[in-house]
């Protein structure tokens, strides 16, 4: 399995994918973020700038448990597509639910030395941001996790920091414009929990393209993975 690490490839192959195995990523969308919206909808939120932060992290804190399974299931349908392996979505469940555990302490352990990071200096938080970057599907592909996949990663992202830097802001970018594009229906809609849990539904299956596209972009990094000769670690 060999992609190049061009941005239009990646677009292009993360697009075919994602239509291809629509039907199996819907499902899997489906089945985690319908229950997950639903209690995410009915946490009790206020508007002081108190209560607005406990339910921003209330939210996130559920966001990182749940929504961090269906984009590892959704990364092993993704690879299964890569290599013209057919996979169930009973199948990419039950791998993601393997690797559940181990993917969320290596992200909190790199939430935690980030943190650290950030605190100390602004600069190396960023560094290490865009170094870690692919942790989760070094923890999801590889027997690495915790400090080695943090390692794996900033190997994978070395000497080429800046490209991974502009390519990460690009399809932030345009997550960020999917998300709001997918989000206007919510403006329209009368207040009724069904029709909010709807409206959060096609926000997340409009996002799922870009869980396959940051598999399809690991891939890519990790079939052209630079060496330094002398092990110097560079931008």
């Amino acid at each position: 399995m060999t992609i190049q690490p061009k941005l239009d490839e990646i677009l292009t192959r993360s697009w075919e994918i994602f239509t291809r195995k629509f039907k199996t990523i819907l499902i899997i969308t489906l089945i985690i973020y319908i229950p997950l919206n639903f209690v995410l909808e009915s946490l009790p939120a206020d508007d002081t700038a108190e209560g607005m932060m406990m339910y921003f992290r209330a939210m996130q804190l559920l966001e990182g448990l749940f929504g961090i399974l269906a984009a590892i299931a959704i990364a092993f349908i993704t690879k299964s597509a890569l290599e013209n392996k057919a996979i169930s979505w009973q199948e990419s469940l039950k791998l993601a639910i393997n690797k559940w555990l181990k993917a969320i302490g290596t992200n909190l352990l790199a939430g935690i030395l980030l943190l650290g990071l950030f605190i100390l200096l602004i600069i190396p938080g960023i560094i290490f941001s865009i170094y870690w970057y692919f942790i989760l599907y070094v923890v999801i592909f590889t027997d690495k996790w915790g400090l080695e996949a943090l390692k794996a990663s900033k190997e994978l992202v070395q000497n080429r920091w800046w490209k991974t830097f502009g390519y990460a802001i690009l399809f932030g970018a345009l997550a960020l414009i999917v998300g709001a594009i997918a989000s206007l229906p919510i403006y329209f809609m009368a207040d009724n929990i069904f029709l909010y849990v709807a409206g959060d539904l096609i926000i997340d299956i409009a996002i799922a393209f870009f869980s396959v596209l940051s598999v399809v972009w690991y891939f890519a990094w990790e079939s052209s993975k630079i060496k330094s000769p002398n092990k110097s670690e560079s931008k």
